[in-house]
């Protein structure tokens, strides 16, 4: 059976995405554990504006 050109196009998106995605998580993993060494033990205490508008992005697309 011959795969149609628009499933293998697709595929091929899809496969390119997920490999953005991997690489961006491993960005911010490694910005985080930068961030998170140079605060220390230091605690960041996220006023009620901030907390809201941090937890908004987290919604989804």
């Amino acid at each position: 059976m011959k795969p149609k050109l628009h499933t293998m196009l697709l595929m091929m998106l899809a496969g390119w995405l997920n490999c953005h995605q991997q690489d961006m998580i491993e960005y911010l993993k490694a910005e985080n554990k930068l961030l998170r060494e140079k605060l220390g033990k230091k605690r960041l205490l996220l006023r009620a504006p901030a907390r809201s508008s941090s937890a908004s992005g987290l919604g989804g697309c």
